[in-house]
């Protein structure tokens, strides 16, 4: 940036034309050493802390458009712009139910993110207005004053900016491999996490339906001859604490989102406040460093040329870094296979713990139909056992004639042998069910 403001100066020194048309060169030359060609930002729009979907972001410089797009599902949208003058911009966003949100005095970098925040409502919530156009047009009559003696290291000059500018271009492509192949490595690593991730739900899954089936078989044998109240009064409390641990997170959610929207439109506020005196700040810098004579051009000349030889040392640093990058990116290729193939094993154990569930769940219900028969076998046992003790009680003192006692007796003998017979079929019947599931 400094380099580029010293030639801009020795190149308007060294003009002499009227004031029109230095000003109309002035402007161009501006341009010419501030491009930064295509910049790729982001456009992050929420409210409340919960993304918007289908909201209009508008790029404005000078109060023309010159990028907008639609956020997507998550409430993001990237933006490239080509050849970007590097000059200040405002982003105005709005949707359909929301307020418009414009951000003035905003300065846009590669991979910059912005966050903006919308309320309900209609109108304009525009940001504080910047006053950075203005602050740099004031500078321009002092840059026009600049005496014209140092025209003589402008080839010098130039030339070293042009060997330090290829070689940057040449550590650019390289930053760039390099980015790329950490980004793949990062995706690749992300993706490989999320596999263990998900092999450790799965086979914590697995374990839960295991633990579930036993204690749906355990039970299942016990409901034969008990009650099922104390469920019943289980499942309501459950239910009750349910509803309350929602109603709960309801109001936890509600007051977090509040307290995240202020937080975010104070923040905002910060931002562009930020951006003013920034955008001041370097215009002071500018109106200081144009001042410099033959002096500083010199000064210039061999900082290039140190930024000459500074740029083939960090190229040859970009390319062992791109290598660093290629290795770790296969690695963290290694290591997402692995993870993938962990993930399909306990896939599989988690299916073969939901069918073992699935088998429990029939003993039961297999269970369940023959509750109703041993329940009335055991109410007739029961009935013969009070006439046992009855006819028992009636020998004992005497009361019965022998051979009646006999008959009675061979009554009661005749209904217990019925009942074995009936409970030896259900006995049967839950150990040929017990066969059918391996219990």
């Amino acid at each position: 940036m400094k380099k580029n403001l010293i030639l801009f100066a020795i190149l308007a020194a060294s003009i002499n034309l009227n004031a029109a048309t230095s000003s109309t060169l002035l402007e161009e030359i501006i341009f010419k050493t501030t491009n930064l060609a295509n910049v790729k930002f982001s456009v992050n729009v929420t409210y409340s802390g919960n993304p918007l979907a289908g909201a209009s972001v508008n790029v404005l410089q000078e109060g023309k458009s010159i990028a907008s797009a639609i956020t997507d599902i998550k409430g993001t949208v990237t933006i490239n712009i080509a050849n970007y003058n590097g000059k200040l911009v405002s982003i105005t966003t709005s949707l359909m139910g929301y307020q418009n949100n414009t951000m003035k005095g905003t300065a846009l970098s590669n991979g910059k993110s912005i966050n903006i925040s919308l309320t309900k409502g209609t109108g304009s919530a525009a940001a504080a207005e910047s006053k950075v156009e203005s602050i740099y047009s004031k500078s321009e009559e002092k840059v026009n004053k600049i005496e014209k003696k140092t025209e003589h290291h402008i080839t010098d000059t130039e030339k070293a900016n042009e060997k330090t500018e290829k070689l940057n271009q040449q550590a650019k492509k390289t930053e760039d491999d390099v980015v790329s192949a950490n980004e793949k490595t990062e995706a690749i690593r992300k993706k490989a996490e999320e596999a263990k991730k998900k092999a450790e739900q799965e086979r914590e899954n697995a374990n839960n339906i295991r633990n579930e089936a036993a204690k749906i078989s355990t039970d299942a044998e016990k409901e034969i001859s008990n009650t099922s109240n104390d469920r019943a009064k289980t499942a309501e409390e459950r239910a009750r604490l349910t509803r309350e641990r929602e109603k709960n997170l309801l109001l936890l959610e509600e007051e977090q989102a509040i307290l995240k929207a202020e937080e975010e439109a104070k923040k905002a506020k910060k931002e562009q406040k930020k951006a003013e005196k920034e955008a001041k700040d370097e215009t002071e810098k500018i109106e200081e460093e144009v001042k410099e004579k033959e002096e500083e051009a010199k000064k210039e000349q061999k900082e290039a040329e140190k930024e000459e030889k500074e740029a083939k040392e960090r190229a040859k640093k970009q390319e062992a870094e791109k290598k660093e990058a290629e290795k770790n990116q296969k690695e963290a290729e290694k290591d997402q296979k692995e993870a993938e193939k962990e993930a399909k094993v306990a896939e599989k154990e988690a299916k073969v713990a939901e069918k073992e569930k699935e088998a429990d769940e029939k003993y039961r219900a297999e269970l369940e139909k023959l509750k109703s028969s041993q329940s009335k076998i055991d109410d007739k046992r029961s009935k013969i056992d009070k006439d046992q003790k009855k006819l028992d009680k009636k020998i004992k003192k005497g009361k019965m004639d022998a051979e009646k006692a006999k008959g009675e007796q061979a009554k009661i003998n005749d209904k217990h042998s019925k009942l074995d017979k009936s409970q030896s079929k259900i006995d049967k019947k839950v150990k040929k069910i017990k066969k059918k599931f391996n219990k």
